[in-house]
């Protein structure tokens, strides 16, 4: 079962499945199961391999000075872990990663990854668009990071996804817990902000949607 979904990443979409079988066969692909809770990969610690999520969600983040866990990106199946360390100079994981469901990852051991780059034209252009990607959610982050006002951060989530939703009704697929991770600050911070905003009629909200009541507030 592992080795089909593995079949269909857009790695390995034009990849003979007789090559897939041997790489596993030799331990050099190796899938692995972790059950909810569990770290698979500390902080400092060395990237061997390239990760591939076949099953379940995992959570990257950082200890604040308070000691509070700030979410920093979310990792789900399909999403490719490591290739921005693999062969760089410094390749310690500069987070933790655990994983929030039971999870199953493919290892992928760094002498096949050199070899496919050089051999398969598909596996070498999916790679690099993985890096980039990951490259830009970490740029994002940065720039949220960078900001001292959460309330224009609020403003730029609700703008996004006013425009992906085609409404100023904004259904939330996440919780508040998981959007105050995203913004960087402590749930408590935001519920502030959002009571503020709400009081000032500018949005209303529930456990489900967030509503733009201040037309403006979309615009640029």
């Amino acid at each position: 079962m592992y080795l089909d979904k593995l079949k269909k990443h857009n790695f390995f979409v034009d990849f003979p499945l007789e090559q897939l079988k041997y790489y596993i066969d030799s331990n050099s692909i190796r899938f692995k199961q972790y059950k909810k809770g569990c770290t698979l990969h500390s902080e400092y610690e060395p990237c061997l391999n390239l990760d591939i999520v076949i099953l379940g969600k995992l959570n990257c983040y950082n200890l604040s000075e308070d000691g509070n866990i700030i979410t920093m990106f979310n990792f789900f199946e399909n999403d490719v872990l490591g290739g921005n360390l693999l062969f760089s100079s410094r390749y310690y994981y500069p987070l933790n990663i655990y994983c929030e469901t039971d999870c199953v990852v493919a290892h992928i051991n760094k002498d096949v990854v050199s070899e496919l780059l050089i051999e398969n034209q598909t596996f070498m252009f999916q790679f690099i668009k993985s890096i980039s990607n990951n490259s830009l959610n970490m740029n994002k982050k940065m720039i949220t990071f960078a900001r001292k006002n959460l309330r224009q951060d609020i403003i730029d989530f609700l703008r996004t996804q006013s425009s992906i939703q085609n409404s100023n009704i904004i259904k939330l697929d996440i919780t508040k817990k998981q959007l105050a991770d995203e913004l960087g600050v402590q749930r408590p911070s935001l519920f502030r902000e959002l009571k503020k905003m709400k009081d000032e009629n500018l949005i209303d909200y529930d456990s489900k949607k967030i509503t733009v009541q201040e037309k403006n507030l979309l615009n640029n």
